[in-house]
């Protein structure tokens, strides 16, 4: 299967190339000075993947729909799109009648040009899976962020708490990787019409006064915000952080280092701001793996 990438790949998506078994840059991009996109594609095979990009959205996600649309159009039969972070996962559904569902529009585009398959990282929800018209595989890094947290968490009593009840099935995945002396729970929360998320209880069973907070996304950082504060109220004193995708919005990096994690794994991809990137208490696990062997 050869592998394609937008233009300027990220380091992460360089690495994600090598470690889908390719080493030749097979897409050639031009933007004209009136920003329009071209592009020439080398080696079409009937079946290819492409290394997509939803982040920041706009051109980056216009020129996944161009590759797609220019592979499928020089004899390629099946299209994998790898998408380590999906972009607008959070819009999965209407809450209010008139909303978008900018989730299942991604993936109609997505189908209309010529993808037939979909390989995404800790995908927001399952609703985007079950409601999607091509198959979307979703793999975690989830096991990952537990081996990592295993010599820490060793021998102590501790609580793998989810911020909200969607984030539920990760909190129980990273729990059940790790054998010993554990609970699990999720945080009810409400968003007011301002957006800004409270955290109201928590739910299910907790110990000790450690707490390992597990997510798919950080992006204001305001619901582990919310998170961290219920817990200290339920005397939890010590807290880890695991985050898939650190989008880590402007002052994000600021409040989360103010919350005082003893340690904080996240993965590598997105780019992460430079202050962040710096901090002692930050992990990095590689992602590329969860990719190698689900073409």
């Amino acid at each position: 299967m050869r592998i394609y990438t937008l233009p300027h790949p990220t380091g992460f998506e360089k690495k994600l190339m090598r470690c889908l078994g390719e080493k030749n840059k097979l897409a050639d991009w031009k933007i004209f000075q009136n920003g329009e996109n071209f592009l020439r594609v080398k080696k079409v095979e009937s079946h290819v993947g492409i290394i997509g990009r939803t982040e920041p959205p706009g051109d980056n996600f216009f020129q996944t729909l161009l590759l797609v649309d220019t592979l499928r159009r020089n004899g390629a039969k099946k299209i994998t799109v790898f998408l380590p972070y999906f972009g607008y996962s959070r819009q999965d559904r209407q809450q209010i009648k008139g909303e978008s569902v900018a989730a299942s529009c991604l993936i109609t585009a997505l189908k209309a040009v010529g993808a037939t398959k979909i390989v995404t990282l800790d995908l927001h929800s399952n609703l985007i899976a079950k409601d999607s018209s091509i198959p979307v595989k979703n793999v975690s890094l989830i096991p990952k962020f537990s081996l990592a947290l295993t010599k820490d968490l060793r021998g102590e009593f501790y609580s793998v708490v989810s911020p909200d009840k969607g984030g539920l099935i990760r909190a129980k995945m990273f729990a059940n990787k790790i054998k010993y002396h554990k609970q699990v729970a999720w945080i009810e929360k409400f968003r007011g019409k301002s957006g800004k998320p409270r955290a109201l209880m928590i739910h299910g069973r907790t110990q000790g006064e450690i707490a390992v907070l597990v997510d798919d996304i950080l992006d204001t950082g305001r619901t582990i915000e919310e998170a961290v504060r219920l817990l200290q109220k339920n005397g939890f004193r010590t807290f880890f952080l695991c985050i898939t995708h650190p989008i880590f919005s402007d002052g994000a990096a600021k409040l989360i280092q103010s919350l005082k994690f003893k340690k904080i794994l996240v993965s590598n991809t997105l780019p992460l701001p430079s202050g962040v990137r710096r901090a002692n208490n930050i992990k990095i696990i590689d992602a590329t793996t969860c990719f190698c062997g689900n073409n």
